[in-house]
């Protein structure tokens, strides 16, 4: 076991990070030219690993160094060495919004994200294909975090200008797009939905579940869990706004969905984050319709039980309609 308390293969590849970081460190101070760059590559993978091994502060430490280390790197070759910087900052502002978000002080984060707006902004101007993405990204990034600290003015602001500079690409490259922009339309749904304005909110939800229909039918396994949670939160404002035939048919679909993946793809429902999502969503699905039968159609919570039953026991016949 590592210093660090992880093991296998996460901590040889740290041991190993960590022996690159010194080893770079020295010959850096005797030629930066020819190995700051490398140095810096490794602080950020070392940074990377940090972070997914849950040590935030020493994630952050390390993105600190690796931006101070590619900043100066970017004075002399800035083609090369600012889209590190972009990135960087952009990870910065993810930790710091983590960390925020608990402690109530997410000014940093916010720091961080507007400097790595401002910084992919500057690369679009030469190679807006390249990094236009990344600008809309960053924004649903500051975005999200305006929305969690109620401002959602700010965030509509941000989401907006991501959409336009989204709906901007996809007319020349649609595919490798339009995931992207189905996030940001459900970014937008979601706060719609919160500031009472449930017709913007449907309709932008209409357009991500369209996307994700669309995506789900070459690539099922990686889309139809997107397909089931944007109808789950569809249907949650059907209900808000009272149209329950509506509310209980698309819970259903979402429920029978994931019975199929359930089914026919088991190992997404494991341990993991990526499980605890599944599961989580099913919960919450079950947990609606419950509250459906019970409350609105006025069954007994027996029958609503064995109703809900029926519909994940029938969920296997509709798998192949999904392309599972």
């Amino acid at each position: 076991m590592s210093r660090s308390g992880i093991t296998g293969k996460a901590a040889e590849i740290e041991k190993d990070l960590e022996n690159k970081v010194r080893m770079y460190r020295g010959m850096a101070e005797k030629s930066p030219r020819d190995f700051a760059g490398a140095l810096g590559v490794a602080l950020k993978d070392l940074a990377t690993l940090y972070l997914d091994t849950g040590r935030p502060d020493k994630g952050e430490v390390t993105l600190e160094e690796a931006l101070t280390v590619f900043r100066k790197m970017a004075v002399s070759s800035p083609k090369t060495f600012l889209p590190y910087v972009a990135s960087i900052l952009d990870l910065l502002g993810n930790v710091c919004a983590r960390k925020g978000l608990i402690t109530g002080t997410t000014e940093r984060a916010e720091y961080w994200y507007n400097e790595a707006v401002k910084t992919y902004r500057g690369l679009a101007v030469s190679a807006p294909e390249t990094y236009l993405p990344s600008v809309a990204e960053t924004l649903n990034h500051l975005g999200a975090l305006y929305a969690h600290t109620a401002r959602p003015e700010k965030a509509e602001g941000c989401y907006s200008d991501a959409l336009s500079i989204q709906r901007g690409l996809v007319k020349s490259a649609p595919e490798g797009l339009m995931p992207a922009l189905a996030v940001t339309l459900r970014n937008l749904a979601q706060l719609y939905a919160y500031t009472n304005r449930p017709e913007r909110a449907e309709s932008c939800y209409d357009e991500a579940l369209s996307i994700h229909r669309g995506l789900a039918k070459s690539a099922p396994e990686e889309s139809l869990f997107d397909v089931a949670s944007n109808l789950y939160e569809l249907a949650v404002l059907y209900m808000n706004t009272r149209r329950p035939d509506r509310g209980e048919a698309a819970f259903v679909e979402a429920a029978q969905i994931l019975g199929c993946l359930s089914e026919r793809r088991p190992s997404m429902f494991s341990g993991d984050l990526t499980g605890a999502a599944y599961s989580g969503l099913m919960t919450a699905i079950q947990d609606s319709l419950m509250q459906v039968y019970m409350q609105v159609r006025g069954l007994s919570e027996e029958e609503s039980e064995s109703r809900v039953s029926d519909i994940l026991e029938a969920a296997g016949s509709k798998c192949a309609g999904y392309g599972l």
